[in-house]
């Protein structure tokens, strides 16, 4: 059998390459990776084990498949996408909805790409994954569509893990016109939400309540599709055979003194996750200055740091992969992001600052962090650490059997879960 993965950019690696390390190296299988667009070549640590360790070379999507025409053609009309005339709707409405349609015709010109994509696939039974939300974008919603067709079977696998339990953690806009009758003028006007969906999508437990019925995805009604597996990236097998393996001090960590104060590292999300952005900038000025912590904010790749306060003569920015900030940190700071679950496997110490935002998560559900209310308590929490608040180690252990493992036995039980969907 060959699997096909799709891979765009770092958080797609981080939760693929376990797979394919699996379906590679202990079930002999032959596993195909095309990179899709320029962001994975970053991802140098991912693609040295890819290399090195399994000896599978990935594929450029594009340099595979597209002429130099094609390529001139699609980049042309993706920076077209992004062009905004001054701040005036009037203008930019009209311009978008001509724009997004003639894409849509160009990426019609553009499916002979696809079928050359089909035509090289190996002659035994094959298998492609792709992770979600990719669904109604070129070229993987053409690839779904040939699948079906070609009774091909594709499968989701996840992107990432909504930490969220509330259904509405992000801001949107409320629309002028009725639900139903904008959603037919998206459809009509922008081709959007028009979609296909995929086989399955393998993804983490208790998303199917959460992320798959929130208003991240509002038009996803394929419930009966989703299968809660577990998140093999956070485990700690996976820690030992690939995180340990690159985990290195970073030139950035060197230029703190050696002296006995916490070590703490905020990580950072997208504002639209309903950040309160003024109590927000006060945490950051407050941490920058307190005396008794090191301070390293981690950006994330959508989050605009133009939003915050510019405290750079006071506190560091760091680029230093997230596994190598954490073994360095006594304690990480989150809101909205997974990575929050490799901070309880290395056994370092989680706060949720509620008072910076307006959701829930399932972290201070299942009472495995330190949840502040205010900036006052999460000064006072910091200047009296460790002596008080620590999380409950056995809730934690509870808490990653449940969401990183899916209750199975073992990591190969999890694993052995995700190739059954694949050969299924």
């Amino acid at each position: 059998m060959s699997v096909v993965f799709f891979i765009r950019v770092m958080n797609d690696f981080d939760h693929a390459l376990p797979i394919i390390d699996f379906i590679s190296r202990i079930k002999k299988e032959n596993v195909i990776v095309y990179g899709v667009g320029d962001k994975y070549k970053s991802c140098k640590q991912h693609l040295d084990y890819l290399n090195n360790i399994l000896g599978i070379k990935e594929r450029s999507f594009e340099e595979c498949f597209y002429s130099d025409t094609d390529m001139r053609l699609f980049n042309f009309f993706n920076k077209l996408s992004r062009l905004k005339i001054g701040k005036s709707k009037l203008l930019n409405i009209p311009i978008s909805i001509l724009v997004i349609n003639l894409q849509r015709i160009v990426n019609l010109y553009l499916t002979k790409i696809v079928r050359l994509f089909f035509k090289g696939l190996p002659k035994e039974e094959t298998c492609i994954l792709m992770d979600f939300g990719t669904e109604g974008t070129f070229p993987y919603n053409a690839i779904i569509k040939k699948c079906q067709s070609s009774n091909i079977p594709i499968v989701a696998y996840l992107h990432g893990f909504s930490i969220f339990t509330n259904l509405d953690p992000i801001k949107i806009e409320k629309t002028k016109l009725p639900y139903k009758l904008n959603l037919k003028m998206q459809q009509v006007l922008y081709g959007k939400y028009l979609g296909r969906h995929f086989d399955r999508y393998l993804v983490g437990v208790g998303q199917k309540s959460t992320l798959f019925k929130s208003n991240f995805s509002q038009h996803f009604m394929h419930y009966d599709l989703v299968d809660e597996i577990g998140m093999p990236r956070y485990s700690k097998e996976w820690s030992e055979i690939f995180i340990n393996k690159y985990n290195m001090q970073h030139p950035s960590l060197d230029a703190f003194p050696n002296n006995n104060n916490i070590n703490v590292v905020l990580f950072l999300s997208s504002a639209k996750y309903s950040v309160k952005l003024d109590a927000f900038n006060n945490m950051i000025e407050s941490l920058a200055t307190l005396a008794c912590i090191n301070l390293i904010i981690k950006p994330h790749p959508r989050f605009e740091l133009a939003e915050i306060n510019d405290i750079s003569d006071k506190a560091k920015v760091s680029v230093c992969d997230s596994p190598t900030l954490i073994k360095w940190a006594d304690i990480a700071i989150l809101y909205g992001s997974s990575i929050g679950f490799d901070v309880l496997v290395n056994k370092k110490q989680l706060i949720i600052p509620r008072f910076v935002h307006t959701n829930t998560t399932v972290f201070e559900d299942y009472n495995v962090s330190k949840v502040v209310d205010s900036i006052d308590e999460l000064m006072d929490y910091l200047k009296n650490y460790p002596d008080k608040g620590s999380s409950n180690l056995k809730d934690i252990q509870l808490f990653l059997r449940k969401y990183v493992y899916g209750e199975n036995k073992s990591y190969s039980e999890l694993l052995n879960r995700y190739t059954y969907y694949i050969k299924d």
